[in-house]
Order: structure tokens, then C-alpha cells, then sequence
């Protein structure tokens, strides 16, 4: 999921945990929201395959996790595990966002996503 401030330069991946709008006595905003968990913000392309590389933010050994308004997130995205020379027996595809530490951004499975990325160092 990429949110962003409002433009291009401050894209920022995160992983959707939750959509929930809040009861009416706890809130006077009926906006849907999103509880996310961060990654780091995005690296300069890896040198050899031209992807970015993203690993998860942390605070204090816990995600870093945030409430946003839904409307700030404004696409999906394909992340691949950035596995190196072998695959760990634990890591299967129900397990593989919560066990890799890093992910490239799979530009190449949509175009519009390529597009956005080509510009973005």
C-alpha cells in the first residue's frame, strides 16, 4: 500500500492491517480509517535488478504502526522477498510478510506503478 502527503515525492509503503470507522459517540469524523504498519521510507534503487528495497519501520522492536484516513492510501503494491542465496523452511506464502526483512517493490507487474517509479531516486 503506497500512501502519500499529497504528491509523489513523499510515497511511502505500509501494510494494511485494518479498515474501521469509529461509533459516532467516540467521533465526530464519519470518515473510514486504516491501521497500518510502516515500512522505512524508499532506498535508492538496488544496483543490480534497478527495484527499490523496503524492510519494515520499527519503534522500540514494534512496528510502527499508525491510524490513517483510508482516502491517504492510494494504491496496492506487489512486494517480493528479497530472499538472497536460500529460502528458510519457515517461510511459506501465508508467513512470507511477517518472516522476510526486505522486499523489493515489483515495478514490473504494473505499469502505471513503473510509470510512477521512474523518476523516484
Amino acid at each position: 500500500i503506497l500512501c502519500t502527503d499529497q504528491n509523489l515525492t513523499d510515497l511511502r509503503v505500509a501494510q494494511l492491517r485494518l479498515i474501521f470507522t469509529l461509533p459516532p459517540q467516540l467521533s465526530a469524523v464519519p470518515e473510514r480509517l486504516a491501521y497500518i504498519e510502516w515500512f522505512r521510507p524508499l532506498r535508492s534503487p538496488d544496483s543490480q535488478t534497478g527495484l527499490h528495497i523496503v524492510s519494515r519501520s520499527t519503534r522500540d522492536g514494534h512496528p510502527f504502526a499508525e491510524v490513517v484516513p483510508l482516502k491517504c492510501i492510494i494504491r496496492s503494491i506487489h512486494l517480493v522477498p528479497k530472499l538472497g542465496s536460500g529460502i528458510a523452511k519457515t517461510l511459506n506464502p501465508e508467513t512470507v510478510l511477517e518472516k522476510a526483512s526486505e522486499f523489493y517493490i515489483n515495478l514490473y507487474v504494473d505499469f502505471h506503478l513503473f510509470y510512477l517509479f521512474r523518476n523516484v531516486k
